[in-house]
């Protein structure tokens, strides 16, 4: 079994949440997502371990936050999201690939969805990108994502983009705010949630359960459940065997209530107390079937925070926490040491 140990790493550019994470050549490079004060922002960055530093790439054509990304192709594949617009805040169907060539970096778009969808989960093995899950965004309330109509999964092949994303069906509930990472030919699928508004009340609905998707032969596999239902998070695989869970909302259930992990943090910089989310840090083998809780936790317990592998260290940028003065966004840059095998 794998181990991890954390630190945490030189300060992100932006105060971010809900962006998109991947590795383009050796980079680490993070896209988009909601920023301060309140916007979708634009940006993207990528990490140079030479310079101990982040530089911005060329900004993405569309703005969005609330996405999902990963490695593809030796690119960053951003997929949908949502942005504000005149008629009001709407998610997004379309998709982008960022490369770099020699110095230079440039943005392609990608063929559209079929489905619009925010916080999705996406994952690629190869040049098969699969894109799980997702939501609308919840107008009556916000802050929440709607799955109900998001019922299906598509999966686009960058060798041949003409195609367009094939639509496929999925042996399990629509949600949004899953994390998928792919290991060997499968693409894994972990936890989400749900809401729906009912006479003004929204109810909530969290999973977990976890699947999988060979995308050679398309057929979905059902596999051990997470030891709770989990959302928010972001997931990096590790090896041909492991996948790595990081943050999100943990939930258990106790005395037929669910419980959420949460905490509470001083600020080193502010000197202010602000509530964070679940630090707990899971490993998937997928060979065994089984979860394990590493002993050590995260920095920082974080909600829509991203994530990418470089060699043996994860790195997990942004996301949310409990603080509305900065838009209950971060500039963290956790970093996860991977030993072991």
């Amino acid at each position: 079994m794998i181990q991890i140990s954390w630190s945490e790493g030189r300060w992100f550019p932006s105060l971010v949440k809900g962006g998109a994470m991947g590795t383009v050549g050796s980079f680490p490079v993070y896209a988009c997502g909601m920023t301060y004060p309140w916007r979708e922002t634009e940006l993207a960055w990528y990490y140079d371990a030479n310079r101990d530093d982040w530089f911005p790439t060329d900004p993405i054509p569309a703005p969005r936050c609330y996405t999902a990304g990963c490695s593809a192709d030796n690119a960053l594949a951003v997929v949908g999201g949502r942005k504000a617009g005149k008629d009001g805040l709407a998610v997004l169907n379309d998709a982008w690939a960022l490369r770099r060539s020699s110095d230079s970096w440039q943005w392609t778009q990608l063929p559209p969805m079929a489905q619009a969808r925010g916080v999705a989960g996406v994952a690629a093995v190869g040049t098969r990108i699969l894109a799980v899950g997702g939501g609308e965004w919840e107008k009556v309330h916000g802050g929440a994502f709607t799955a109900e109509t998001v019922t299906k999964a598509e999966l686009l092949d960058l060798n041949d983009p003409g195609t367009g994303w094939r639509v496929l069906d999925v042996p399990f509930s629509p949600r949004a705010g899953c994390a998928a990472a792919a290991v060997g030919s499968r693409v894994y699928v972990f936890g989400g949630y749900t809401c729906r508004v009912e006479v003004g009340t929204r109810k909530f609905t969290y999973f977990d359960d976890t699947f999988s998707f060979d995308v050679n032969t398309r057929i979905w596999q059902r596999h051990s459940p997470l030891p709770g239902a989990l959302s928010g998070h972001c997931a990096v695989s590790w090896g041909d065997r492991y996948v790595v869970l990081i943050g999100g909302v943990f939930r258990q259930e106790t005395c037929g209530q669910m419980l959420a992990t949460s905490g509470v943090r001083l600020l080193d910089k502010r000197k202010v107390l602000t509530g964070e989310y679940s630090d707990l840090v899971w490993v998937y083998d997928t060979i065994t079937d089984t979860f394990t809780l590493m002993e050590e936790r995260a920095p920082h317990g974080l909600n829509d925070v991203h994530a990418c592998t470089v060699g043996d260290t994860i790195f997990a940028v942004g996301g949310e926490n409990v603080d509305p003065s900065t838009s209950n966004t971060t500039d963290y840059v956790m970093l996860g040491k991977i030993t072991g095998s």
